[in-house]
């Protein structure tokens, strides 16, 4: 059994790409700037809010206009922190799932490269009783995953091992976090990315279902 899970947030934990979506076309549009749809997002989600708008503008638009990338994402944070919770929902069987780990012993984890007030209002919402021994949000001065700081800091504070403990994702940003860090990644097909993507960044396992991601965690095969 590991001892410890990471789990990454969007696009594991919870579904919110039609917020997230729904927010950077509205700050898009605040400046007569083109949207795009919901599908095309999940390309653009993953590392972070700047990486976000940056991809979301037209190209070569953020580089060229520091000035209006700055309006656009400042937009965004206004828009997401109105919307966040319009749509958003944990995946199904995940809120069963913390609670296995938890009657198990295992502790968990959160690594999220939304910011990091973002990320700790949105996990309380959603998981009052989770129980997490942490929960990261990327913070001024620290990279985004796959930078395995933020992994560091979780396994320390945790009193954790990297070789008991797992990190969870729907990404290849996710699946190099885990690289980076010297844990197994353990890649998820009911989020934002493809199990190509997953398999082609090294993943230790997929899991299809939320049971086979629990068998994983609490047998450690």
């Amino acid at each position: 059994m590991n001892r410890l899970v990471i789990f990454d947030l969007d696009g594991t934990l919870l579904n919110t790409i039609d917020d997230l979506a729904a927010s950077t076309n509205m700050a898009l549009a605040a400046f007569s700037l083109p949207g795009h749809d919901t599908a095309a997002y999940k390309r653009m989600v993953g590392s972070g809010a700047d990486a976000l708008i940056r991809r979301a503008m037209p190209r070569g638009l953020a580089d060229q206009d520091p000035a209006l990338f700055s309006r656009v994402r400042e937009g965004f944070d206004r828009f997401y922190a109105l919307h966040s919770h319009d749509k958003t929902a944990p995946y199904p069987g995940i809120s069963a799932l913390l609670q296995r780990c938890s009657d198990a012993g295992v502790m968990t984890a959160v690594l999220s490269n939304k910011p990091h007030g973002m990320a700790v209002e949105v996990v309380r919402r959603y998981f009052p009783d989770g129980g997490f021994t942490l929960v990261l949000g990327q913070r001024p001065g620290m990279l985004c995953k796959p930078d395995p700081t933020g992994v560091f800091e979780i396994i320390r504070s945790a009193g954790a091992r990297p070789e008991e403990s797992l990190f969870v994702g729907d990404s290849d940003v996710d699946m190099e976090t885990a690289r980076n860090s010297g844990l197994r990644g353990v890649g998820v097909l009911w989020g934002f990315r493809t199990k190509s993507e997953l398999e082609s960044a090294g993943a230790w396992a997929i899991c299809a279902e939320t049971e086979d991601l629990c068998k994983i965690i609490l047998t450690g095969r």
